[in-house]
């Protein structure tokens, strides 16, 4: 990658993103907090985020402005987005396709919690990026069945 951020450390999300040196203070979409100092700005979405959060972003690049953060965690599915009337909430589609390509093999999935950390900076993506995450940095915490 070329440019300021290219011997930063960088999820395989944050690769998605043309990235330049934030020019102002701004919030993190990754950490929420407040970047002064070595903050990125994507040039397509103007995602946020300080560069030591560029190696766990998980917000895709959608080559358009990114939405304001929505509140999924807490509510009452009824109240989720949705596309159209009827329509399966995508948080309940994107985490049950993650499950069924990855997580069926293995033990436990559904015993054993993930990491408090690992699992808060997962719900701070899906409301920040909706349906742009890119959950392929995050596996499950239980060892494959034999």
């Amino acid at each position: 990658m070329p440019g300021p951020f290219r011997n930063a450390a960088l999820s395989k999300a944050a690769q998605t993103h043309r990235l330049r040196k934030l020019r102002a203070p701004s919030k993190c979409r990754e950490c929420e907090g407040i970047i002064m100092v070595n903050g990125a700005e994507c040039e397509e979405c103007s995602l946020t985020c300080h560069r030591k959060c560029l190696e766990s972003v998980a917000i895709l690049c959608g080559h358009r402005k990114l939405q304001g953060k929505v509140c999924l965690f807490g509510v009452d599915f009824a109240q989720a987005p949705r596309t159209t009337p009827g329509e399966i909430p995508f948080i309940i589609r994107k985490c049950t396709a993650e499950i069924e390509s990855r997580a069926l093999g293995l033990q436990g999935i559904y015993r054993v919690s993930g990491s408090k950390v690992r699992v808060s900076k997962l719900c701070q993506s899906f409301e920040s990026g909706r349906e742009l995450i890119d959950m392929s940095e995050n596996s499950p915490t239980t060892s494959p069945t034999s």
